[in-house]
């Protein structure tokens, strides 16, 4: 029950800092970000002292890293097409 008072209480926030955004977008959003954390600290156990030493790369050896790209593209499959306002 903490964890989902705890989502409902990040998305409360990203309304108020994005109030033009989709609150769809939003729920994705937090979904996101916590699978992100959740996988840099329980997966690849990412503590206190060794978050600030992670580093992002658009490059390994000299190719480009292309995954986010991918992923990005499956999670705009998931989202409804809309009906152009007339």
């Amino acid at each position: 029950m903490q964890f989902m008072n705890s989502v409902r209480a990040k998305l409360v926030k990203l309304k108020t800092d994005f109030p033009t955004e989709k609150e769809n977008n939003l729920r994705e959003y937090c979904a996101t970000s916590y699978y992100i954390t959740t996988l840099l600290v329980d997966a690849y156990t990412f503590d206190n002292q060794s978050w600030n030493k992670i580093v992002f790369e658009k490059k390994a050896d000299d190719t480009d890293i292309g995954w986010t790209l991918g992923y990005t593209l499956n999670l705009t499959t998931l989202i409804p097409t809309e009906t152009p306002a007339r």
